[in-house]
């Protein structure tokens, strides 16, 4: 089984050394694919420098949204809850870089990732608000149903959602992404290195039932007298 994992908001890649790990040892995975998004460019160089003697995985320093283009980055005292929207409660006026910024389901198309049989998608989301925008790009290009997993850093219907609540003025938003969340039944996992007093769910688990899932639908069917010559 190939699996492509994509984690969105990188930071310094826990969470990308973790899914690392689980598919390397995983019996039923055959090859892989790791994307780390992130926006801060002193992040990204952080995770290129990680993980620079391993092939699967890809660091692309840019922020994701609605557009494609620069955009400017809110940024916090020690990088972490750095925002595309000014309005996010702990963002510090007047610190703010430019950077690139990207859709999504443009980044996808241009490289070539597909709703390949036999190919395990998996999505992590934390992009301090970002993920509405994301989510409607996902949505405009018709690509929800390519991703088989879905993490945040809570979980629930909720959980693309928790960090729109922290933006002034974000809250119907919030309100309305855990709906689209919930009719189109996507469940989110959690799968966060922050907050070590808030357990994860069990990711392992999760995934080694998808895996398994996964396999069986794709095993060939066993050949009946009929099909032997």
């Amino acid at each position: 089984m190939f699996v492509r994992y994509f984690d969105l908001g990188v930071f310094k890649g826990g969470e990308l050394s973790r899914m690392n790990k689980m598919l390397t040892e995983h019996p039923l995975v055959s090859d892989y694919e790791l994307y780390g998004f992130e926006a801060h460019p002193r992040l990204a160089r952080h995770c290129r420098l990680k993980f620079m003697f391993n092939k699967k995985v890809q660091i692309v320093n840019t922020a994701l949204g609605d557009s494609e283009g620069h955009c400017t980055l809110y940024l916090n005292r020690n990088l972490v809850g750095s925002s595309i929207y000014q309005g996010k409660n702990n963002v510090i006026k007047g610190r703010e870089i430019t950077v690139p910024k990207q859709r999504f389901s443009q980044w996808l198309k241009q490289n070539g990732i597909d709703r390949d049989q036999g190919v395990v998608n998996i999505i992590k989301s934390n992009i301090e608000g970002a993920e509405w925008e994301v989510w409607q790009d996902l949505l405009k290009e018709q690509l929800t149903d390519l991703f088989d997993l879905w993490f945040a850093s809570k979980e629930g219907y909720d959980g693309w959602a928790i960090d729109l609540l922290k933006i002034d003025g974000m809250e119907e938003k919030a309100a309305l992404l855990e709906d689209s969340f919930r009719q189109q039944g996507i469940y989110v996992h959690r799968f966060s290195s922050f907050d070590k007093n808030i357990p994860n769910s069990d990711v392992k688990g999760i995934l080694d039932q998808m895996l398994k899932e996964r396999s069986e639908q794709t095993a060939p069917s066993p050949k009946t007298p009929a099909d032997v010559v």
